[in-house]
């Protein structure tokens, strides 16, 4: 079976590789046009991760940069150690 991290599948199977040696952080932030089951799944896989659902369109960093970037630095300030 080819890997591809655009599957649900391969995103666990990518998890249980990785997660013993460091623990796994994700910050995914998509729109809510772009249908991607993959998005919630990490929300299942990867319990710390953080997942949301913009309503913006294809060019999201030019549309909505200053939420993204807040959520970013957010993100950064509460899972990294200062």
């Amino acid at each position: 079976m080819k890997r591809s991290l655009h599957n649900i599948e391969s995103q666990r199977w990518l998890i249980a590789l990785v997660e013993p040696i460091h623990p796994l952080l994700f910050l995914v932030v998509i729109s809510l046009r772009i249908p991607w089951a993959g998005a919630e799944a990490f929300k299942h896989d990867v319990p710390d991760s953080e997942v949301h659902l913009l309503e913006t369109g294809h060019f999201a960093l030019e549309e909505d940069g200053a939420v993204i970037a807040e959520l970013i630095i957010r993100f950064l300030t509460t899972h990294l150690p200062a």
